[in-house]
């Protein structure tokens, strides 16, 4: 494996190279994944639940909207992403940290440990996030 900075994102990328199968001219490349994934930072960054839905199609809008409710402001930080690239799907696994501060109690920054898998999808031209999970 080779390790690579993407500085327009802040993103340490992890990605295969020697062991990974030759990939289709469909599948996307780490760019295309990572400015997916860049979208839907700066969507949670901004609480904006509309951007994030245009990211995210299948997001529950009502919840993550009552969610960002809650709070004052958000950010992502990740360590590192790894991208597997399939033929019109992908997946990232990133690591990071959390930032948020709620609207109401400890309005002191939290900073907490989380891992993200987001599973995108291509609908036509364009590549969304189809599914995540954050642990």
């Amino acid at each position: 494996m080779f390790e690579k900075a993407i500085a327009a994102f802040g993103i340490f990328l992890l990605a295969a190279t020697a062991t990974t199968p030759a990939m289709s001219p469909e599948a996307p490349n780490e760019t295309v994944v990572l400015t997916v994934v860049a979208r839907y930072v700066s969507a949670y960054a901004h609480l904006d639940v509309e951007a994030v839905k245009a990211v995210w199609p299948s997001v529950d809008a009502k919840a993550l909207g009552r969610a960002f409710a809650g709070l004052e402001s958000q950010s992502f930080h990740f360590d590192e992403c790894r991208i597997v690239p399939e033929t019109s799907s992908a997946k990232a696994y990133c690591a990071g940290t959390a930032v948020f501060v709620p609207r109401v109690g400890n309005r002191h920054e939290h900073f907490e440990f989380r891992e993200w898998t987001f599973e995108l999808k291509k609908a036509g031209e364009e590549w969304t996030i189809a599914r995540v999970d954050v642990h």
